[in-house]
């Protein structure tokens, strides 16, 4: 796990979801050892009406995401906490694994304090990786609104006053018309909504 962890949002099944994942690791995966993707579902019990997460729950499921969090790096259920998924009143945690019946045990005990919340765990093999590099991380375009947010923070630590309205201009040159077409292909794609995993 690294320190490099951002969220974005986007579509899944049509629907808003927001993902937040540890973006560190995208050049190292995937990682040997760990080839069994783990999933737990929470249900959420007071999601918004768009079935994002509210700001009424959200001390209690950022608790349960640091407790599970912790629990991952601890054998014998060692496993890869690499991001969450929330979307529809759910809010999947991920993560990579080498027992899936030793990761799912010690994930799933760390849900026995919060007898409210309901939860599924499910686990398939995937040796490449294939849920956090297809599903989990972002397109083209996501990245670059990811690093567009990052670009604001930094502006607004540095005492950056946002309600200046500031004109911004952007320039493509393209070689030929073939270019052009691939630069809106790919545009195009990068809004992608997912279907359901």
């Amino acid at each position: 796990m690294s320190d490099r962890w951002d969220f974005y949002f986007c579509h899944i099944e049509d629907r808003p979801a927001s993902i937040f994942l540890d973006l560190g690791i995208v050049d190292s995966v995937p990682v040997e050892g760990f080839h069994v993707l783990v999933r737990l579902r929470l249900i959420m019990r007071s999601p918004r009406p768009d079935g994002l997460s509210s700001r009424e729950e959200y001390e209690v499921l950022k608790e349960i995401e640091d407790r599970l969090q912790e629990a991952a790096g601890v054998p014998p259920g060692r496993s890869m906490y690499v991001g969450r998924c929330t979307s529809g009143g759910f809010r999947d945690f991920y993560f990579y694994a080498g027992d899936r019946h030793a990761a799912e045990s010690v994930l799933s005990g760390c849900l026995a304090g919060y007898p409210g919340y309901e939860f599924e765990m499910s686990s398939r093999e995937d040796p490449t990786w294939d849920c956090y590099r297809s599903f989990l991380s972002p397109s083209e375009r996501e990245r670059q609104t990811i690093e567009n947010e990052r670009v604001l923070r930094v502006l607004e630590r540095e005492g950056d006053d946002h309600s200046i309205v500031r004109p911004v201009s952007h320039w493509c040159y393209f070689r030929d018309p073939s270019s052009r077409k691939d630069l809106c292909d790919r545009q195009r794609r990068g809004h992608r909504s997912r279907g359901p995993l």
